[in-house]
């Protein structure tokens, strides 16, 4: 709604020119006033953030990575960001989060060629291949018009 809303940022710099990991802290601020006042939900060292994606003013997901090894991380909260639930991607970098719904969504990844896909709210994601051989460029963003009001 016009509201409630949400930003991610980070202070360790841009990525790919970043120098200081130890030093990098990334957040998650939120308004519910149509960004006349925020509140800091989310505040963590050593950890870059991408994109973020909420379905609602309670279910989002943040696309992240574990600075210093470039591991990808996928946080994820369902009560408005009281709480934060991690999940490590090994070697994933997500950059991108689709949700079309609270269990149906979709992950970009640094790896041209590959994203990901739940169907169960983030706690399980499949890999699927970009169908690149069709298509001589990478796609940066993606978007989904559904029939639902």
């Amino acid at each position: 709604d016009e509201k409630n809303g949400w930003i991610v940022g980070n202070n360790g710099g841009v990525m790919g020119l970043r120098k200081n990991y130890e030093r990098e802290e990334a957040i998650v601020l939120y308004t519910k006033d149509s960004g006349k006042h925020w509140n800091t939900t989310l505040k963590k060292k050593g950890v870059f953030f991408f994109n973020l994606f909420f379905v609602d003013k309670n279910s989002g997901w943040v696309a992240a990575e574990i600075s210093q090894n470039e591991r990808g991380l996928i946080l994820n909260t369902v009560d408005g960001g009281k709480i934060w639930a991690e999940r490590n991607m090994r070697g994933d970098r997500p950059v991108n989060p689709f949700f079309k719904d609270k269990n149906i969504g979709w992950m970009d990844l640094y790896d041209p060629n590959l994203f990901l896909f739940t169907t169960d709210s983030g706690k399980t994601w499949k890999k699927q291949k970009m169908p690149l051989h069709k298509y001589p460029w990478k796609p940066f963003d993606a978007s989904m018009k559904t029939n639902e009001k």
